[in-house]
């Protein structure tokens, strides 16, 4: 079972400023990517993903030279998610064509992969940056397949998918037994069997002390009374209070 973690980051200016280029590395990518696809699409040539990554990773660092200042997991997992998104629509699961992201009006966030950041007590090791603080430990224990960091306004966040063992379940043993609550009888059983109420001693309760100038009304409580039964040896204690009043 893979559980997510979203914390919080605390990144200092200049980490800042990296994870802003990431995002914006990402960004460009991804347009890079569907420019090309959409070109391929309408000659009819290879539209997957893989090989449109192998072209460009074939020329990214000549025609683009800043690249190699971001880590490559920024600029190699928009094909993956771009494929995932012509597949969701070529199957039908999604009604538009992926689109093109601009900048301020879609979700900064870069991709980094579980081999390349591990985590240790309130920090996170990245790629690039180094230690970056966070403003809780991760939670869950096992093993780490995926990190995202990603932006909210001025805050950073990063999500860290854990792989979990999953525990075993065993299944309750015995025969089910429904139970029929009532007031003659108090309890019936499914199988046939009846329970008989057996009150038990009562515990005495004073009543309330309020002053005679007081307009509220005034409450008498009776004694409480528990009921004790045993199903297929398993005792339930039931207690049960009354109260009533009277204008004061």
């Amino acid at each position: 079972m893979i559980l997510t973690h979203r914390i919080e980051l605390d990144p200092t200016e200049k980490q800042k400023e990296y994870f802003r280029q990431a995002c914006g590395t990402a960004r460009f990518v991804w347009n890079w990517a569907l420019a090309e696809w959409d070109y391929r699409y309408e000659l009819g040539a290879n539209i997957a993903a893989s090989e449109i990554k192998r072209y460009f990773n074939s020329i990214k660092y000549e025609a683009f030279p800043w690249l190699k200042n971001i880590h490559r997991d920024a600029h190699a997992r928009p094909f993956a998610a771009l494929g995932k998104a012509w597949k969701a629509y070529f199957n039908g699961d999604v009604e538009g064509r992926p689109q093109f992201k601009k900048k301020g009006k879609c979700r900064d966030s870069f991709y980094v992969a579980c081999d390349k950041f591990s985590t240790r007590g309130k920090t996170v090791r990245l790629p690039v940056i180094g230690t970056v603080k966070l403003r809780e430990p991760l939670r869950f224990t096992g093993k780490i397949q995926s990190g995202t960091v990603s932006r909210e306004a001025d805050r950073w966040f990063i999500a860290i998918a854990v792989e979990i063992p999953q525990r075993e379940v065993h299944p309750p043993r015995g025969e089910a037994v429904g139970i029929d609550l009532g007031l003659a009888t108090f309890a019936a059983l499914s199988n046939g069997e009846k329970v008989a109420a057996r009150a038990c001693k009562s515990y005495a309760a004073s009543p309330a002390r309020i002053p005679a100038s007081s307009q509220a009304p005034t409450i008498a409580r009776k004694p409480l009374c528990g009921l004790r039964i045993v199903i297929g040896g398993l005792a339930i204690y039931a207690e049960t209070s009354y109260t009533s009043s009277r204008p004061g």
